[in-house]
């Protein structure tokens, strides 16, 4: 049975990380969406769901120096200083983006913040880093991505991941209060992430 399942992984592995990946978090959030919990801990154990995936499948299929060089990718820093602001403004200018058309559709205004608390801009990104991105981006960046460019360019490769990032998040739409509201700015800043991660060296293994 486990070299069936092996045998199956091998050769479908992007099938494999995008259903498990989707069976954890969904696990935890439909439950959340059903019982109209505003349960924190669900939604941010559920973000994990492509991290704890890329991480099952990686070491199933590379060992430990595959897990420990796609991990390591997320500790390169040293890139110039044109893909520092592009990674920052570039994801700034999609969510502005995003904003102007879910006006341009006829809906609200969204409320921004006091200027005066924009300290409170660190808290909130130290936060959303290690409590959402890392369980996100490992999976999608560490392991989806370089497989979808080892058949794709990263044109096309973005759009795709793009799509299964957005149907990824549905059930986050019937949440009571979530802030997950419009597909589109799902799917905009999706394509600003990948040239960052393309220009660092590695593959799939």
């Amino acid at each position: 049975m486990s070299s069936i399942f092996f045998h199956f992984v091998k050769r479908h592995t992007l099938l494999s990380f995008f259903v498990l990946a989707f069976a954890i978090s969904w696990a935890c959030w439909i439950p959340a969406a059903m019982l109209s919990l505003d349960s924190r801990s669900l939604l941010i154990l559920g973000s994990f769901g492509p991290a704890l995936a890329s991480i099952v499948f990686t070491h199933c299929l590379c060992g430990r120096a595959g897990l420990r060089r796609m991990l390591g990718r997320f500790l390169i820093w040293r890139v110039g200083l044109g893909w520092y602001l592009f990674a920052f403004l570039g994801a700034a200018v999609a969510v502005l983006l995003s904003i102007w058309i879910h006006i341009r559709l006829g809906g609200a205004v969204p409320e921004f913040n006091d200027p005066v608390q924009w300290y409170l801009a660190v808290v909130v990104f130290l936060y959303v880093l290690f409590f959402s991105v890392l369980g996100k981006e490992i999976g999608w960046r560490g392991y989806a991505l370089p497989r979808l460019q080892a058949r794709y360019n990263a044109l096309v490769s973005s759009p795709i991941l793009g799509l299964v990032w957005g149907f990824w998040h549905l059930s986050l739409f019937w949440i009571k209060g979530n802030e997950h509201l419009s597909l589109c700015s799902r799917l905009l800043p999706r394509p600003s992430f990948t040239p960052g991660y393309t220009t660092t060296p590695g593959k799939a293994c």
